[in-house]
């Protein structure tokens, strides 16, 4: 038996008369519910219909996850992507929010894949991506917009402390040993978020800047 609180039926009764929930059974695991209050006549009794949706929400949240993430390096997709920068662009526009973002390109990447092969291209930015995830802060994202592009959104970051933390990361990278073949390197174009940027004029900014940064030398962060 299960007894919804008072203000809790009050407001299903008054505001909202379907809703979910989340009950514990008696071993402790979390269940959840769509409840659904029905007024009788008197309008002083009411029944509560509960139904178990817990498998149901389960597997959409499993399909959520699917689709919002690539399925080879286990980053955001862009999809997902494109959510996160319009939240991160409301936020520079509306609270003033500073935010950094980060196009990453691996240098020379078709070379690898025409010498050693596709499957070791794939290693090249699986490792990649765990790279950039571990050097990252958690409230960071790291996401592949596809090929061997990435993207990182710096939350609470301006340009010039988002040049320090990206180009350590670049250090790492340049650093870090790679099975199959010596090193690997990446280029990067750095801009700020600005409030009249879309994600069409943020992203192009950014890739001018990663064209300049491969036009002169790779390797290296150029800021827009």
């Amino acid at each position: 038996a299960f007894e919804l609180p008072d203000d809790q039926l009050n407001k299903a009764v008054n505001d909202n008369p379907e809703f979910e929930m989340q009950i514990a059974d008696h071993e402790g695991v979390n269940h959840i519910f769509s409840v659904k209050i029905i007024t009788l006549d008197s309008s002083l009794s009411y029944i509560a219909v509960f139904h178990d949706i817990t498998q149901f929400k389960n597997t959409e949240k499993k399909l959520t996850k699917e689709a919002e993430t690539d399925s080879l390096t286990g980053l955001m997709n862009r999809h997902r992507l494109n959510k996160e920068l319009e939240m991160a662009l409301s936020l520079v526009q509306n609270q003033k929010k500073r935010i950094s973002f980060i196009i990453i390109d691996i240098d020379n990447f078709k070379r690898i894949n025409d010498t050693y092969g596709h499957i070791v291209g794939d290693y090249a930015l699986v490792t990649l991506s765990k790279i950039c995830k571990d050097k990252m802060r958690a409230t960071d994202i790291v996401a592949r917009w596809g090929g061997e592009e990435f993207m990182i959104v710096l939350y609470n970051t301006d340009t010039e402390q988002a040049f320090k933390i990206i180009d350590a990361l670049r250090e790492t990278i340049a650093k870090s040993p790679f099975d199959h073949f010596d090193h690997l390197t990446c280029s990067f174009g750095l801009t700020q978020m600005r409030e009249e940027d879309s994600i069409e004029t943020l992203t192009k900014r950014a890739d001018g800047a990663l064209y300049h940064a491969k036009e002169t030398g790779k390797n290296k962060v150029v800021i827009a």
